[in-house]
């Protein structure tokens, strides 16, 4: 495999479909299904699997990455997307906008909302000491809960690539949410999932919605 190409390698192994990630497939597959969106816009399409789950349900998928070599249906950045307005019902973008400086979140929001007429589902990482429990009540009702304790350190053990993850100093889930609210999106939603406690969702609708 060429040099360019050796990232993808990760894409094949079993490592990658770890218990935590496909945990997240599943919160993607189950806001998209609850929505009831029909056009969906995937931004950041790593291994392909949701939008080849969605696209074998009936739904119209567009794919969009920087990275040519992950074959998506858009080569563009998040912040300047070559769509017009309001083309899609839901738009994914999960586990992207880490990779922006956090001045820019915003800005990639508010692209991301012009193109949608419907909902926008972001997740984030959450740098945090996570505890986390399953559990089952009497008659067989099952609840989970999470707690987390923010990790204080500054960038010392980030992920690379990463300009910043909630959680972090400096980057409490407050300044989070004050930067979305900013753009005009409502949060209806926000979770981390008990099986991936790292990963902070935000559900957001569009101010026409």
């Amino acid at each position: 495999m060429p040099e360019e190409h050796n990232h993808l390698k990760k894409f094949c192994f079993l490592e990658y479909y770890s218990p935590q990630r496909l945990a997240q497939y599943y919160c993607h597959l189950k806001a998209i299904r609850e929505s009831g969106a029909r056009h969906v816009l995937e931004v950041g399409i790593g291994a392909g699997v949701v939008a080849h789950i969605l696209r074998r349900a009936g739904l119209s998928v567009l794919t969009c990455d920087t990275e040519p070599e992950l074959e998506p249906d858009i080569i563009a950045d998040v912040r300047k997307l070559p769509l017009a307005a309001d083309v899609v019902d839901f738009v994914l973008c999960c586990q992207v906008l880490e990779h922006l400086p956090f001045e820019e979140f915003s800005c990639a929001l508010q692209e991301l909302c012009r193109v949608t007429r419907g909902r926008i589902l972001i997740s984030i990482p959450y740098a945090s000491h996570a505890f986390f429990c399953n559990y089952k009540l009497p008659g067989g009702r099952q609840k989970s809960w999470v707690r987390h304790w923010p990790r204080l350190k500054d960038k010392e053990d980030m992920t690379p690539g990463h300009y910043w993850e909630m959680g972090r100093s400096g980057y409490p889930k407050s300044r989070i949410v004050k930067s979305i609210l900013s753009t005009g999106l409502r949060i209806i939603a926000d979770f981390t999932p008990v099986e991936a406690p790292h990963n902070q969702f935000f559900l957001l609708e569009t101010p026409g919605e």
